[in-house]
């Protein structure tokens, strides 16, 4: 995997790759502040309008509908809680949004993520190609991160930080990419860090 593709997974379920829904490897919420010539999603973008169309109420029904082994978490920090699930079966995801306020047809990627300190939990199948050491090199490399292994699995993790791009500094949400069960599950937030462990600690 090129450092091409590891940038559009891991600034990509950004926030929120969070999300054009880009896909290898590790579908994430894009970087919501990025410029628009940049081919990423811009801020203003209401965060439904580029979500999974089907959503789903439990994990159970996530698992069913994917075909993969679907956890929800039982921690979030308080006040928060599950907002909106759902899923994209033909690529097998499931995207959670969780956050202290309610998610409605209107709110944007930079109100969710940069407002409501929303959280992004994002699952996608590894493919048979994927090479966890090469993409975790790269990842660390290009996102100033460091490995992490949480309830044994192994994992990637970065801070919420400010970063220089073109001529804007930009804030940029804390980063968890997990390797479980056959899938890649991608956490994002403006948190700190130690919040999206426990989070994943919980799935």
């Amino acid at each position: 995997m090129n450092k091409k593709t590891i940038g559009i997974i891991s600034s990509g379920l950004a926030a929120t790759t969070l999300i054009v829904f880009f896909v290898a490897y590790g579908l994430e919420l894009p970087q919501e502040q990025s410029q628009k010539e940049n081919g990423l999603v811009p801020s203003d973008v209401p965060f439904l309008s580029i979500a999974p169309k089907i959503p789903v109420s439990t994990q159970e029904e996530a698992a069913t509908k994917t075909s993969q082994k679907v956890s929800f978490p039982t921690y979030l920090p308080t006040g928060y809680k599950i907002q909106r699930a759902s899923v994209a079966e033909d690529i097998k995801s499931t995207i959670i949004m969780a956050s202290s306020q309610p998610i409605t047809p209107e709110t944007t990627i930079g109100e969710f993520t940069f407002k409501q300190k929303g959280i992004t939990i994002y699952m996608e199948p590894l493919g048979d190609t994927f090479n966890e050491k090469e993409w975790t090199n790269l990842w660390i490399e290009d996102n100033t991160g460091r490995q992490i292994t949480v309830n044994g699995f192994n994992g990637v993790i970065s801070d919420a930080k400010q970063i220089k791009r073109f001529d804007e500094t930009i804030d940029e949400p804390a980063r968890l990419v997990l390797f479980k069960d056959g899938l890649m599950i991608s956490l994002k937030a403006m948190l700190p860090s130690e919040e999206l462990v426990k989070i994943a600690e919980s799935l």
